[in-house]
């Protein structure tokens, strides 16, 4: 095993039947991306060309039609349902532009739900205490026990940060998380990612079509001639 590599892509192929009568569209053909402990990636193109597709695959949120997801160097492809499920829930952590908080729960409740599917010994299971410490670095200690709909968007994506990072996860997976945010705090968005990841030793990716954004993660995919090229 790599100890350097968290996920690597192989020969990955996916495409789509836009209708009944139309040719399958590929999105991704014989692609292959690998991705280091602690780096950050961004992937940067047009809207359809495939960014969001190839942010699931990485998730395990979607399979591609061929090709191998390796996860700490274990081809995931096979895994059921309910394996993915552990895997995501344990290894991986999600945000994305909208940051589908359950409006009805507080911002400590909220934060809590990704550690109900993972099963730890008592001593790695979060804490309240983890939880305040994380909020404190994302300036919102106060508002833990704030409903969603008391908090500005900038706040609502920091709760979905900490949401992410709760179960400690190898990786980050960020789907236009400055989409809905005006410049100045899109920037402080993606500045506490990059602090929070680098604390955390997590690995960060990072989908955007904001190329200020794309151009302070370490790595950066491009969409060019129907593939995704490091540039």
């Amino acid at each position: 095993m790599d100890q350097r590599m968290i996920v690597k892509l192989k020969d990955i192929s996916k495409s789509y039947a836009e209708g009944t009568d139309s040719p399958r569209r590929t999105i991704l053909k014989s692609f292959n991306l690998s991705i280091d402990f602690h780096e950050s990636i961004s992937i940067v193109g047009p809207s359809g060309c495939g960014k969001t597709t190839l942010l699931n695959i990485l998730g395990t949120l979607d399979k591609p039609d061929s090709g191998e997801v390796l996860f700490n160097d274990q081809n995931v492809i096979n895994l059921t349902d309910d394996q993915l499920s552990i895997l995501r829930a344990q290894k991986i952590g999600f945000i994305f532009q909208s940051h589908y908080l359950l409006p009805q729960i507080s911002v400590l409740e909220n934060i809590f739900l990704p550690t109900i599917a993972v099963e730890k010994d008592e001593q790695d299971t979060p804490s309240i205490e983890d939880v305040k410490r994380l909020l404190e670095k994302v300036g919102l200690e106060k508002h833990g026990n704030k409903l969603p709909s008391q908090l500005s968007g900038g706040e609502k994506q920091r709760v979905a940060i900490v949401r992410a990072l709760i179960n400690k996860p190898n990786l980050v997976l960020a789907d236009e998380p400055t989409g809905s945010l005006d410049k100045a705090r899109g920037n402080e968005i993606i500045n506490l990612l990059k602090d929070l990841c680098v604390n955390d030793q997590t690995s960060l990716v990072v989908v955007t079509h904001d190329i200020d954004v794309a151009s302070q993660m370490q790595k950066r995919l491009s969409y060019k001639n129907c593939d995704f090229i490091e540039c």
